[in-house]
């Protein structure tokens, strides 16, 4: 993840300094546009609308329906007026997050561990029995249709906002990640907010309101919902927001970009250090123990020493990566994702300080400028705009025109052989992957099935091909 345009001139002024390296185009810091889940994707237009594509039984498109998609769809929204322009996306598993323009936050998916925000134990998309009773076309809300005793299904098949504990939307947002377990966001004060399964940061301070319940009148009043408690002792149901504290107590206020992997979190700091907590039992948090932390820890290169300086971090299971300002890459945690070498062994040894990741014949790993990962492969986007990758290759997802394992770096390659260049961003799915060119194209390779290429068929591809839309056109962010 790059660094939050929060920041802009800081960073900018960092970049300079110190060699770190920002993704700037047209003047403008592009972050976050493109998302992939296990099977989906989430894109973010440059007007604002989002589209998604790819596997669909649990609501993860969100456009209201559980029918997968070869090709693009728009996302649909049927309760709120606008969605004033999306600003970034994030994507975990069949889940999804998206930043609007108003600084607030829209979730769909399944939303098991709450980590949606939407405060609801059943659908907030419950329309009642779909019969059609009286035959005018209406939903519940009209009072004509009863309701059944409970929802069709508990996903999120619609977006819904991201809510506090007293159903008021979360606001004045800047930045956001979704993990396996849980979600964070940052916001204008540089603070960061975390809430869904939190269990891996026990005994933090909590920020906690009264307990009572979730009622529709924070939602749109025309649509029947049913109320959920939170916080009522079981895990499955509780629903917590808290700050990121430091041991005294005290939240943290220069925090410009977050990586959140299934049980922790990655922050970095206006300066470049990297904080990280919760769960630890890989050493994905870089401070050189096991030890889980309920409060936020500096990732070190070795005891004494803190990095610094960091322009880009990732985290994914329990993997984590820090581009250096020198374009050099460091891993801590899980090696099945921190390095190219013996990927495939299943003798993983973990690192448990952050250390320099180095290519198949041992070369330290230098010219990167953004890390993305994946469950079993990683991507790296050059200081020359083309793409890398490492890690497993069964379905294709490291775009080399092979399924052969990557024990060292590989080129992501087009059908004709060329390497794929003019690349902004890039993104990594559970057997996919993802890219944003220049012009506002997006790529995709990897595994087919459910669609999740976007190109029409459910075919694997060993190359980078473009996503397209129904009409067989070149489909485009711009």
């Amino acid at each position: 993840m790059l660094i939050n345009s929060r920041f802009n001139l800081l960073s900018l002024t960092l970049s300079v300094a110190s060699g770190a390296f920002l993704l700037l185009i047209s003047g403008a810091i592009y972050a976050d546009r493109i998302a992939a889940g296990d099977a989906h994707n989430l894109v973010a237009s440059g007007n604002g609308g989002q589209f998604v594509w790819g596997a669909n039984a649990n609501g993860q498109l969100g456009d209201g329906t559980t029918l997968d998609a070869l090709n693009p769809v728009p996302v649909v929204d049927i309760r709120y007026n606008s969605l004033d322009g999306a600003t970034a996306v994030a994507s975990h598993g069949d889940n999804n997050l998206v930043l609007l323009g108003d600084a607030t936050m829209l979730g769909w998916g399944p939303n098991e561990n709450n980590q949606l925000g939407s405060g609801l134990l059943y659908s907030s998309n419950y329309k009642g029995d779909e019969a059609d009773d009286d035959g005018n076309g209406a939903d519940p809300g009209d009072g004509t249709d009863p309701a059944p005793e409970e929802p069709a299904n508990t996903d999120l098949v619609f977006p819904t906002k991201v809510v506090d504990p007293d159903g008021k939307p979360i606001s004045n947002i800047t930045a956001i990640d979704l993990g396996a377990n849980f979600a964070a966001a940052i916001n204008q004060e540089g603070n960061v907010l975390v809430w869904g399964n939190l269990d891996a940061f026990q005994d933090i301070e909590q920020e906690r309101e009264p307990a009572n319940r979730f009622r529709d009148k924070f939602f749109d009043p025309n649509i029947e919902f049913i109320d959920s408690q939170y916080r009522d002792g079981d895990p499955a149901r509780d629903y917590d927001l808290q700050y990121m504290r430091d041991a005294q107590g005290n939240r943290y206020t220069d925090i410009i970009a977050i990586a959140v992997g299934d049980s922790h979190l990655l922050a970095l700091t206006s300066i470049g250090q990297v904080l990280a907590w919760g769960d630890n039992s890989a050493g994905q948090l870089g401070d050189g123990t096991l030890t889980r932390r309920s409060y936020p820890v500096y990732v070190r290169s070795s005891q004494n020493d803190i990095i610094s300086a960091i322009p880009a971090i990732a985290a994914h299971g329990n993997a984590s990566l820090a581009v250096q300002p020198d374009g050099r890459l460091l891993g801590w945690g899980s090696t099945l994702l921190a390095t190219p070498l013996d990927t495939e062994s299943s003798d993983r040894l973990q690192q448990y300080y952050a250390r320099p990741l180095v290519d198949g014949e041992g070369n330290a790993i230098t010219g990167i400028r953004n890390v993305a990962l994946g469950e079993s492969h990683a991507l790296a986007l050059t200081l020359d705009n083309r793409v890398v990758g490492w890690g497993s290759n069964s379905n294709g997802q490291l775009g080399d025109g092979t399924n052969s394992p990557g024990s060292q770096l590989t080129k992501v390659i087009l059908s004709n052989g060329v390497q794929l260049s003019d690349i902004i961003e890039i993104a990594v799915g559970s057997d996919h992957s993802l890219a944003l060119h220049r012009n506002g194209n997006v790529f995709s390779w990897g595994a087919g099935e459910f669609g999740r290429l976007g190109d029409g068929t459910n075919i694997d591809s060993y190359y980078a091909v473009n996503v397209r839309n129904r009409d067989n056109h070149i489909f485009s962010l711009y």
